[in-house]
């Protein structure tokens, strides 16, 4: 990745580093590299990849105790309330762009010699679209400095502006070709790649909420207990405490989903007894689910 000696001599200087990576993978690879280089506890991995009750952690973790460097996908470009000395992003649309703008002296108290944002050339254009990456990358090479809310918007303006008609075109295409391919939906072979552009949306890609293959015993764990209250319920012992018991261990499988692209179906297992999809890639608590094309976000 460009910029690794930068960021590290950043560190070194005392900054704290916000460093934005478009896809899952992406983010995982640096963030171990750095690992080499820079001490766990200053460093910090952030993706929509972690089962809920790891990312409800990581978000808590990140908030609280603002690691020093914090290594992130688009994630980061809304509701954390977070705020870094110098921001170092891949390129992506101008909008992304600016939201990843405003986790970086967001009060506008801290003053700098240099620039404080820095932004490269991505290892690939996913998981955006390839002309339209294009477009904003010719845009962001004529910009020297952003000073205000207007420039903002003016820069937004002017990406949308290009490629307004072509997205409006791409859509109502793309929501023409989904209803004719859903009404197959047993046919459908999720890694093709045409299908792969056909159900990404603006933001991503259509996911399937499913249970990393890891934690399966967890879960049959919580499915016997579930599966003794509901012969508690039929036997009339509706009282409250198991009602109470009942959604608690509800919410307990809950917290160990995972959103899957749609296209990682050969990844994806159902249990025929109680309907729950697991997902066959590995899982790291540090790292998140794997990504095997470099594609999440």
């Amino acid at each position: 990745i460009n910029y690794s000696r930068d960021i590290i001599k950043a560190y070194k200087d005392g900054k704290n580093i916000l460093v934005v990576l478009n896809t899952v993978k992406r983010a995982q690879e640096f963030y171990k590299n750095l690992l080499d280089i820079i001490p766990e506890k200053d460093i910090e991995l952030f993706h929509s990849r972690y089962i809920i009750q790891h990312k409800w952690e990581k978000e808590k973790k990140v908030i609280k105790n603002h690691p020093r460097v914090l290594i992130a996908t688009q994630v980061v470009e809304v509701s954390l309330d977070i705020d870094y000395d110098v921001l170092y992003t891949e390129a992506a649309y101008l909008d992304s762009i600016i939201q990843r703008m405003g986790r970086v002296n967001r009060k506008g108290l801290k003053t700098f010699v240099d620039y404080n944002i820095k932004i490269f050339e991505p290892e690939n254009y996913h998981p955006y679209n390839k002309d339209f990456m294009e477009i904003a990358l010719s845009i962001l090479e004529g910009i020297n400095r952003v000073n205000s809310e207007l420039d903002y918007l003016n820069l937004t303006n002017k990406f949308y502006n290009k490629i307004w008609s072509d997205i409006k075109r791409e859509e109502e295409n793309r929501y023409k070709k989904i209803w004719k391919e859903l009404s197959y939906l047993y046919s459908i072979n999720f890694s093709n790649e045409q299908m792969q552009k056909l159900l990404k949306t603006r933001s991503g890609i259509i996911n399937i909420p499913a249970i990393p293959y890891s934690y399966k015993p967890y879960i049959e764990e919580i499915n016997a207990k579930l599966e003794d209250i509901k012969i508690d319920l039929k036997g009339g012992n509706d009282s409250e405490y198991t009602n109470r018991k009942k959604m608690e261990l509800l919410e307990e499988k809950k917290s160990y989903l995972v959103n899957v692209p749609i296209f990682y179906k050969k990844y994806l297992q159902i249990d025929p007894l109680y309907g729950d999809y697991y997902v066959v890639l590995e899982y790291d608590k540090k790292l998140g689910l794997t990504d095997e094309f470099d594609k999440m976000i």
